[in-house]
């Protein structure tokens, strides 16, 4: 796609309103969306409605859910907006009910009659490790309240990221860098990001240690009450700034065979592990040496080699001309007293019997 076409074009919401477009889809966002109705002849056409449609179709009550055509009706919508944004001629042939409704039929052909399932589904149902590389696009922004203040034994709160395949949506916690690069406007609500080496379970700093010790003293599941049984945490998303960085437009969702390259401009000190990096050897020094107390500098390896026969040769003269190699006792003299000494223990062994 990205072969053939220019980047997107830059339509302003003035430009797309003069052209016909309805303020609901210039605006539309992904929280909107999930309850975006469409205004029918009879009545308002939703994710309900969409829902009997699926089930008067032949689909299974057990899989088309309504958390489940909810989730997806909330995407698809969300998509087709952007369609619209993107090619406003296609309003008529795009924005309609039953084009909604045939993105829905399809999803479920492709999740539960032939088992496809995204990237996130796999993660998590626990299938596949959350550190695979991935393209995901941010759909949301939950930011803290201004006037917020932490709790006593909490961390502050902090931006967290709605990420999403196309299929399903997850949370994800950033580092201090991608936080950085947040407040700054780099990221943005549409945009792509490449992420390798993503962790479900948070770092270790000191106040998660507190959180563990602390979720230790809590009761087990039996000796909550039952209003405690039915809550579950719900899995998250941890991202480093070294193995995050912006995709391409044109760059599908999912699942990627290999990391993205990693550039040396681009890393902080801070921003956790490198996933891959393509580096070109230039050129190779020769070894230096350095002395550690600072009296001689620094010299080179033919130097060295020079001190180094120095070296051993002051070394096999000081230790021939010590006093003690004089009185040396060859190995064979000490084998024949061990010897002798054997044979005198026999000796009185017999006398005295």
């Amino acid at each position: 796609m990205a072969k053939w076409l220019a980047s997107p074009k830059g339509y302003s919401a003035r430009h797309l309103l003069s052209l016909a477009v309805p303020e609901s889809v210039v605006y539309m966002t992904a929280k909107s969306a999930a309850i975006w109705n469409f205004n029918a002849l009879t009545e308002p056409f939703g994710a309900i409605q969409a829902l009997g449609e699926l089930l008067q179709a032949g689909c299974l009550i057990g899989r088309s859910t309504p958390k489940w055509v909810a989730n997806h009706w909330g995407l698809i919508i969300w998509k087709l907006a952007g369609m619209v944004r993107w090619q406003p001629d296609c309003l008529s042939r795009v924005w309609n009910p039953s084009n909604a409704v045939q993105q829905l039929k399809y999803r479920y052909e492709r999740e539960f009659v032939c088992g496809h399932r995204s990237a996130l589904k796999r993660i998590l149902d626990s299938d596949c490790p959350s550190t695979m590389p991935m393209c995901l696009v941010i759909v949301g922004i939950i930011r803290p309240p201004a006037h917020s203040s932490p709790i006593k034994g909490c961390s502050p709160p902090s931006e967290v990221l709605e990420l999403s395949d196309g299929w399903y949506k997850i949370k994800a916690h950033l580092d201090p860098v991608l936080v950085r690069v947040l407040k700054r406007g780099t990221l943005r609500v549409g945009f792509k990001l490449a992420i390798s080496g993503a962790s479900t379970e948070a770092p270790i700093t000191d106040h998660s240690k507190s959180q563990q010790m602390e979720k230790r003293k809590k009761p087990a599941a039996k000796e909550r009450g039952p209003c405690e049984e039915g809550v579950e945490e719900e899995m998250r998303l941890y991202l480093q700034g070294n193995a995050t960085s912006r995709a391409r437009w044109a760059e599908s969702l999912g699942l990627r065979p290999r990391p993205w390259v990693a550039n040396l401009s681009s890393l902080t000190p801070d921003g956790g592990k490198i996933p891959l990096m393509d580096i070109l050897i230039v050129k190779v020094y020769p070894p230096t040496f350095v002395d550690q107390d600072g009296r001689m500098g620094r010299w080179e390896l033919a130097q060295e080699k020079k001190l180094q026969v120095a070296w051993e040769v002051s070394r096999s003269s000081t230790y021939f001309s010590s006093p003690c190699r004089s009185r040396t006792i060859h190995p064979f003299s000490l084998e024949i007293s061990f010897v002798h000494t054997c044979v005198r223990v026999e000796r009185a062994g017999k006398r005295s019997r």
